[in-house]
């Protein structure tokens, strides 16, 4: 009985599966629509920007112009909000919470549901990257640069170099044991007194640079070679295969390579820009409603701007990028857009390269400032995450139309099951009579069988009766 009830349940459940699926059908269409209109709008706005940015069009009116895109945007926002997932509510359907975006998902077949919102309700303000995740604030090296900072982190191994004079036919070892910073390298070099080698800073700031003049060891012409001695001491410091360039003077230099150094919390702001430098003033940072001016003025280190941001907005986290080459930003929390701008004319933002959104929200925004104010890398900058956001758009027109062609099979098949649906149940409740009628007959038979056992056993004899 059990077996025939669940068939006839599995049966019965084939019309409501294909009702989910036409529910689920119209949605997915319903969102394929809109993403191809969110897809057109974005790129209506995308044209503008750079008609603006390019001055192609000259008898364009750039503030009718920036109404338009405004305009654009708004009916962007209709879109994204029109495919509000509450709205749908179904017995077969059930909701799956991620943060604050809800997903609603349509049961199509035994143990298998599709999700038929592919628009999320963060869709605007859902981060496409990390704001300055691949910014290089190109720092410079000086004395306290710490050898293990140098080649992207990588470091130096601290072994032994070997300086040859090859015309004299000598050679000489420097020992780097004991070397912590880039000033503890330059002193070993010039406390070996190698026929007047010396070594500094170059002018770049960014490497070493060796020289050397002539000596009891060396003549006008002569060059100086580094090799190792064991390690790679002399390539991790940028001087290998270091062959020397003469002077006139008799005087030669080894020019070392860069040393890419990462930044850290101590990097002095001084030695950014390969050690130019800048000033700094405030940045303005907004989170949704909130809005924060954060003054950098008195700041020295990048620890120092890392602590003055994270201390103005907990929901904000500022730290050095994982490239370890300048700062990065972002939000802790979902469906808040996040934009940084400069607080005053210093353009520390800029500088910092921290300014811009990382949501689509915040970069139309940011777009109409930086077309206000005629700022051509702010502007690309804006239309690189309109790119993402467009880019994703594509991938989610893909996913839905695969969706639809996999429920458009899902229904063909339950429809090719509907004429056959009256037969299979009509078999199923013959089925159920037969065995039915079988097991009452077989109950019936043990019955009596029991109770003619139980007879001859309870009836009494003529010694029972004496007794």
């Amino acid at each position: 009985m059990n077996r025939s009830l669940r068939s006839k349940t599995k049966l019965g459940n084939q019309d409501r599966f294909l009702k989910s699926v036409s529910l689920a059908k119209t949605r997915m269409k319903d969102t394929q629509r809109a993403l191809s209109q969110l897809k057109n709008l974005i790129s209506l706005v995308k044209k503008i920007a750079m008609e603006m940015r390019d001055k192609s069009s000259k008898d364009a009116d750039p503030q009718q112009m920036i109404k338009d895109m405004k305009k654009l945007f708004a009916e962007i926002d209709k879109i994204v909000n029109s495919q509000d997932i509450r709205r749908e509510s179904s017995a077969w359907t059930h909701t799956v919470s991620q943060g604050k975006t809800e997903e609603i998902e349509v049961k199509i077949e035994p143990g298998l549901n599709i999700r038929i919102n592919s628009i999320e309700s963060d869709f605007l303000t859902k981060s496409r990257k990390t704001l300055g995740e691949d910014v290089d604030l190109n720092p410079a090296i000086d004395q306290n640069t710490r050898l293990s900072e140098l080649n992207l982190g990588r470091g130096v191994s601290l072994e032994v170099i070997r300086v040859t004079n090859k015309t004299e036919g000598v050679f000489w070892d420097i020992n780097f044991h004991n070397a912590i910073t880039v000033g503890d390298v330059i002193e070993a070099i010039d406390s070996s007194q190698i026929a007047g080698l010396s070594a500094k800073i170059n002018a770049s700031r960014k490497g070493l640079e060796l020289s050397y003049a002539c000596s009891n060891y060396a003549n006008p012409g002569e060059e100086l070679t580094i090799s190792e001695a064991g390690g790679t001491t002399a390539r991790d410091l940028g001087i290998l295969p270091g062959p020397s360039k003469n002077s006139d003077r008799g005087a030669g230099c080894i020019a070392g390579k860069d040393l890419n150094p990462i930044l850290t919390e101590k990097t002095p702001i001084l030695s950014l820009k390969k050690g130019q430098g800048f000033m700094l003033g405030s940045i303005k940072i907004i989170l949704g409603e909130t809005q924060r001016i954060v003054d950098l003025s008195s700041a020295c280190t990048i620890g120092e701007i890392i602590d003055a941001i994270n201390n103005s907005m907990p929901e904000v986290i500022a730290s050095v990028n994982n490239s370890k080459r300048g700062i990065s930003l972002e939000s802790t929390v979902e469906g808040k857009s996040l934009a940084v701008y400069d607080g005053d004319d210093k353009k520390t933002a800029r500088s910092l390269e921290i300014s811009g959104s990382p949501d689509m929200l915040g970069a139309f925004q940011f777009l109409i400032e930086s077309l206000n104010n005629g700022d051509h890398e702010a502007i690309s900058k804006s239309l690189g995450i309109l790119d993402l956001g467009s880019e994703e758009i594509s991938s989610l027109m893909a996913e839905t139309e695969a969706k639809l062609k996999r429920l458009e099979n899902i229904e063909r098949r339950l429809r090719d099951l509907q004429p056959e649906m009256p037969r299979l149940l009509s078999r199923v409740n013959r089925d159920d009579v037969s065995r039915a009628t079988a097991d009452l007959a077989n109950q019936q038979c043990i019955f009596r069988a029991a109770l003619k056992r139980g007879a001859t056993m309870l009836q009494p004899t003529l010694l029972d009766f004496i007794r």
